[in-house]
């Protein structure tokens, strides 16, 4: 997905087309670019299944947009100025599919263009976990069925529809998770995630699909996530899973436990 971005499309086009492996699909969903974008599609548009330019209402229409076009049994998103890690990831990465798991995700790479940071995960997740957190789409190979199942994604949320979509197909479809041991992609971070506005919608959008999606416990459901955040959720996002991590939060889920049955009495 592009829009304006015509360096970093060009650094994402060159790491899917230089793939040791040619086994996948490639769509390239531009938003009706301006800065010559465009050119850079049809000069490298050999390696490119399909491309379309044209006007849309945000990356969330744009990943819609490449879902429809799919005959993949796997989607992979990645947006300009995200490059692959390695000319053979993809390759290893499709062996990893043979299992059949609905979506397989990894730990996520993070960069500004200078320094990079990972992100890990735990190794095993479910509903539970998408109450507080998210896993990243740039490193998350999902069904294409399921997808389609689930709807896709929401088009008027601005930031958080792929953890709402991660969160249903998780609840709903009782999806399977997998994590895998390879790192697939650095997804570009410009920052504004340490916004006031940023950090404002990105609420607004998770207690909107907490409703939605669990209707009279969401307000338990929002309470408990507020004391998540406020005891642990710094720790996971640093260090991820470990067994430390696991003791520490077996303690606290007795301690949520604890505090949920004092309120109720």
């Amino acid at each position: 997905m592009n829009f304006n971005d015509v360096a970093g499309l060009r650094r994402t086009i060159a790491s899917v087309l230089e793939q040791s492996s040619k086994s996948f699909e490639y769509i390239v969903i531009d938003g009706a670019s301006s800065d010559g974008s465009v050119d850079v599609i049809k000069e490298l548009q050999e390696g490119i299944d399909h491309w379309i330019s044209e006007p849309d209402a945000g990356i969330y229409q744009a990943m819609n947009k490449g879902i429809k076009k799919s005959n993949g049994d796997y989607c992979l998103f990645l947006n300009s100025g995200d490059w692959l890690v390695s000319k053979n990831v993809v390759a290893v990465v499709i062996k990893e599919l043979e299992s059949g798991f609905d979506i397989y995700y990894a730990n996520a790479l993070s960069t500004n263009g200078t320094t990079h940071h990972e992100l890990r995960y735990p190794h095993s997740i479910d509903v539970n976990y998408f109450i507080s957190s998210t896993i990243n789409h740039q490193n998350a190979l999902i069904k294409t069925a399921l997808l389609k199942r689930c709807g896709m994604y929401r088009e008027d949320f601005k930031i958080n529809s792929d953890w709402f979509f991660f969160m249903k197909a998780a609840y709903l479809e009782k999806a399977t998770f997998k994590f895998i041991e390879i790192n697939i992609a650095y997804y570009y971070h410009e920052g504004r995630s340490n916004s006031v506005q940023y950090r404002q919608i990105v609420k607004q959008e998770h207690e909107v699909g907490i409703r939605e999606l669990f209707g009279q416990i969401a307000p338990s459901l929002l309470d408990l996530d507020n004391f998540r955040k406020s005891v642990y959720g710094t720790t996971v996002e640093r260090f991820g899973s470990s067994p430390l991590l696991q003791l520490m939060l077996r303690a606290y889920r007795f301690l949520a436990r604890h505090l949920r049955g004092l309120r109720t009495k």
